[in-house]
């Protein structure tokens, strides 16, 4: 369904707030942070101070205050590595009382037993973890270290064993593609966690993108037994599409519900790529983004970015459903997309994109 969307509006129902996306503890191979900024050389020391009394804890949750008034029922928040700040917690609790879901993603370093038993006292959070493989093998373009790699899974295992709810995220180069279903077969214990594979991105993916695929057919061939731990098999049959033609093919209305936004307060037109930041001022995010001059390129019928051509990620759920392809209840699988508020508003854009196909 490669049609213009009927319109460009946004509803805001889904905010990836980035938080210090230059503090990270790794140096994944990868980056994706280089795609948009050069600024993953910061220290791993070099931590922040998020509590609420200091500056950057205080405008970080003015942030979220803002956001929550603008509407968002979902709030993401990524970095960088947000957990390895002073503070962090703080961050991630206040968020909780405001919005029907919170998603924390982080690499699973920082969840010790202390962190780990304060997630788990959240009943709307959700917890996405970074990993490629569970194979040390196929998550070393993530870890180099063989026992780093064991030491950050158990402390991943040992979260999920306590009932969080969670998304692994893995990335699909060419380490961790021989391995998928390991992970996968991994993880399928794990009660409310689902394994989500998507392509390296950013400026230098080809070098590390997977050329054998075998690893992601032999996942969809999974699907129908492990529907519990993988997405609809819609979406993995285009992930097998994305590597077979290169790129993307098909158009992305996700910018009409979901946005990036900055702990300077700034917003961005995607939440997967950050093209341009926008100071909203006294505006809201509808008011600010629905006027960039990006937004007809990112919801064309094709995509136009060569930046969109290189995307595919776990959002992607959501483009299935506006184009009709999968149900809403293959959204509410997701544990990041299941609140109520959320898939209420999704359907209500789904019914306009269903009486524009008729």
């Amino acid at each position: 369904m490669n049609r213009v969307p009927p319109d460009l509006g946004l509803d805001p129902i889904f905010a990836d707030l980035v938080i210090a996306e230059d503090r990270c503890n790794l140096s994944c191979a990868y980056c994706l942070t280089a795609t948009a900024t050069p600024m993953h050389t910061a220290p791993a020391g070099r931590r922040l101070d998020l509590s609420p009394r200091g500056d950057r804890g205080g405008r970080v949750l003015r942030t979220i205050a803002r956001l929550a008034r603008q509407g968002v029922a979902t709030l993401k928040i990524s970095g960088g590595e947000v957990l390895m700040h002073a503070g962090a917690m703080d961050v991630v609790m206040a968020a909780a009382a405001l919005f029907e879901r919170v998603v924390v993603l982080t690499n699973g370093m920082f969840l010790t037993a202390a962190n780990r038993a304060r997630l788990r006292r959240i009943p709307n959070l959700v917890l996405q973890v970074s990993l490629d493989s569970v194979v040390p093998e196929g998550n070393v373009h993530r870890i180099p270290s063989a026992r780093t790699h064991a030491k950050v899974l158990a402390r991943i295992d040992e979260a999920f064993a306590t009932g969080i709810r969670g998304e692994v995220y893995a990335v699909v180069n060419d380490r961790s593609a021989p391995h998928l279903a390991a992970t996968v077969r991994h993880f399928a214990a794990a009660e409310g966690v689902r394994v989500l594979p998507f392509p390296v991105r950013g400026v230098g993916r080809l070098e590390f993108m997977a050329n054998d695929i075998g690893g992601v057919r032999e996942m969809l061939a999974m699907a129908p037994d492990h529907a519990g731990t993988l997405p609809h098999p819609a979406y993995l049959e285009d992930l097998v599409a994305f590597h077979e033609a290169g790129g993307r093919r098909l158009r992305c209305g996700l910018p009409r519900v979901a946005f990036s936004a900055f702990d300077d307060g700034t917003v961005g037109d995607c939440p997967n790529i950050w093209f341009e930041r926008h100071d909203p001022g006294t505006e809201t995010v509808t008011e600010v983004v629905g006027r960039s001059r990006l937004r007809p390129l990112l919801l064309a019928g094709r995509p136009r970015l060569e930046a969109c051509r290189a995307c595919l990620t776990p959002w992607d759920i959501v483009n299935l459903y506006l184009d009709g392809r999968v149900p809403l209840e293959a959204v509410a699988a997701l544990p990041s997309l299941s609140g109520r508020r959320t898939l209420e508003r999704l359907a209500a854009i789904g019914a306009v994109e269903e009486t524009s196909r008729a």
